[in-house]
């Protein structure tokens, strides 16, 4: 099989009440004029958001294309092709706070009529002082509790805050009520769904004046209460220059410090991120660069290649852990 180039997509803007402009001056993205832009997708096949690859071989067509025609060399031949490309990352900018909500899990969303549950998490970009993010809620609380509150609209009382800082990496499982905060910027890498349930939205009203919709039944029977208060995660040493950030069952992320080498015959499909400088994954297929805010989806049939950085550039790479071969070399 012929090398094949990482590739980017076109991203998918989304104007938000809550968004800004802020990756327009972070990142240099061209956004529609007047447009609070809250989220960036930058690589999607979730519903009717499916990314179109903007460059290299298969450029023009959309990712579910490119999976269904040429999945040997997306995923790679001795892989069975998932039913949809199974990571989904974008580029939030948060001026106001987002609701307050939980996604349920894969289970949960069965029997609620959803396709699957969602497990996300997030890396800081950049932080206005006095950010702050929201995982779960405090020790003792519980349903009926919850509920009490948010009769009252004290929900905010219960909710576990976490200041947050550039670099920071937060982890955010299925049944885990969250919220993101106004003055931040974030990498969200998630699973392949956009399921989401609203149970508080801090009183405020929609752009019409009206109150959002919130799906409070549906997120009362997706919160996992048992879910402990966790903090920011603590990078994990992994390999010389490389950090781990999560790892469970949907996706592995890890965080670039230096140059490397990776496989994509090994790992599958992965998506990397550049955070910070610039650099260039390099291999058979040649030569790709990407500079901050930029992402590149390596398929299988990349292969081989190295991560050369200018110094002080930084990337996260995303893969999930289903699509790794059962063992190195796999062609």
């Amino acid at each position: 099989m012929r090398p094949v180039p990482p590739f980017r997509c076109a991203p998918i803007l989304k104007a938000k009440a809550w968004g800004g402009r802020r990756l327009a001056s972070l990142f240099g993205r061209a956004l529609p004029p007047g447009q609070p832009i809250g989220e960036s997708w930058e690589v999607s096949d979730v519903g009717d958001d499916v990314s179109v690859v903007a460059d290299g071989p298969w450029a023009g067509r959309t990712l579910r294309d490119v999976a269904a025609r040429d999945a040997a060399a997306l995923y790679g031949a001795k892989r069975l092709p998932p039913e949809r490309f199974p990571l989904l990352v974008k580029l939030l900018d948060a001026t106001a706070p987002l609701s307050v909500q939980v996604h349920p899990d894969d289970a949960t969303a069965a029997t609620l009529g959803a396709d699957s549950g969602k497990t996300e998490a997030w890396v800081v970009l950049h932080a206005e002082p006095g950010a702050t993010l929201w995982r779960g809620v405090r020790p003792g609380t519980t349903r009926a509790g919850l509920e009490a509150r948010l009769a009252a609209g004290t929900v905010a009382e219960v909710l576990h805050p976490i200041p947050a800082a550039p670099g920071d990496a937060v982890f955010v499982p299925p049944g885990t009520i969250h919220a993101i905060g106004a003055g931040l910027v974030l990498y969200e890498i998630q699973q392949a769904a956009d399921v989401t349930f609203r149970l508080w939205d801090w009183g405020r009203a929609g752009s019409d004046g009206r109150p959002r919709p919130l799906q409070v039944p549906q997120a009362l029977a997706s919160v996992d209460f048992q879910q402990p208060c966790l903090d920011k995660r603590i990078p994990a040493p992994f390999a010389p220059s490389q950090e781990l950030l999560v790892a469970c069952d949907k996706f592995t992320l890890r965080r670039w410090r230096g140059a490397l080498a990776e496989d994509a015959r090994r790992i599958g499909p992965h998506c990397v991120t550049v955070i910070a400088g610039r650099g260039a994954l390099i291999g058979e297929f040649g030569r790709a660069e990407a500079g901050a805010g930029d992402t590149l989806v390596v398929p299988h049939a990349a292969g081989e290649y190295r991560w050369e950085p200018e110094p002080g550039a930084v990337a996260l790479c995303a893969h999930a852990p289903a699509l790794e071969a059962p063992s190195a070399g796999v062609p």
